[in-house]
């Protein structure tokens, strides 16, 4: 059984690393004013994580071809995770992360092997610490704009070795900067990651940027759509906006 238990510690490391610094993560104060009550775990880190896993598992160079991920329950910090590899063949995976033995998230991951190591094309560091935004619903549903793309990547060797050996290093920096994206900026604070859907298949020979756009929002279930478009991925994400903690 593969499993793991994700500590503040970890939690700060990740924030550095990945620029989101959003309280949710890191803050076990502010963490209890929220619907969860506790320190929830970065989506992407747990992403990561169980890519990291997966890519233990290969000896030989690869490319993410498409990824789809989708969370179900938060995954608290202190709390055990179990990874559990559910299909695989030569170019596909499916994933469940469990915790309290409830499904977390589900990852569906397509590759293809590589035949070099492709070296990172953005800049060798991390992203500066920014401003987690409080936005109202009534910004969001217009909301665009874009972030520098950057990856420090002695750090991410450190933290996720088998992933900067496998896969290429911009194609860690794109995902790693759709949490500073969600958490600090779009929704950014009052954010909950709830999914992602996309595609690694057609490179392009565009600035090192991640541009997002708000596509839809159901006011409803306050969930937010965004359309993200980077040089080696493009796809949709899936927030939900929750309501601001009440004094």
């Amino acid at each position: 059984m593969i499993q793991r238990l994700f500590s503040l510690d970890d939690q700060v490391a990740f924030a550095e690393l990945s620029g989101d610094y959003n309280p949710i993560h890191l803050d076990p104060l502010k963490a209890r004013r929220t619907r969860f009550g506790y320190p929830v775990v970065h989506g992407i880190h747990a992403l990561l994580w169980a890519l990291e896993t997966l890519a233990s598992q290969n000896s030989s160079f690869l490319k993410l071809v498409s990824l789809k991920t989708s969370f179900s329950q938060p995954i608290g910090v202190g709390e055990t995770v179990q990874f559990i590899l559910k299909t695989k063949d030569e170019t596909c995976a499916e994933i469940q992360l469990l915790t309290k033995n409830e499904q977390a998230a589900r990852i569906i991951v397509t590759c293809l092997p590589s035949e070099t190591k492709e070296h990172l094309s953005f800049p060798d560091l991390r992203p500066d610490r920014g401003e987690c935004l409080d936005r109202t619903a009534e910004q969001l549903t217009k909301a665009s704009g874009s972030l520098e793309l950057c990856l420090d990547q002695s750090e991410t060797a450190r933290r996720f070795p088998h992933l900067m050996r496998t896969f290429p290093s911009s194609q860690l920096a794109e995902l790693m900067a759709l949490t500073r994206l969600l958490g600090m900026e779009c929704p950014g604070l009052h954010s909950i990651f709830s999914g992602l859907n996309l595609d690694f298949s057609n490179p392009r020979d565009e600035a090192p940027r991640l541009s997002y756009e708000v596509l839809s929002y159901d006011s409803r279930i306050r969930l937010l759509t965004l359309n993200v478009q980077a040089p080696g991925m493009m796809g949709t994400l899936r927030a939900f906006f929750r309501p601001p903690p009440q004094h």
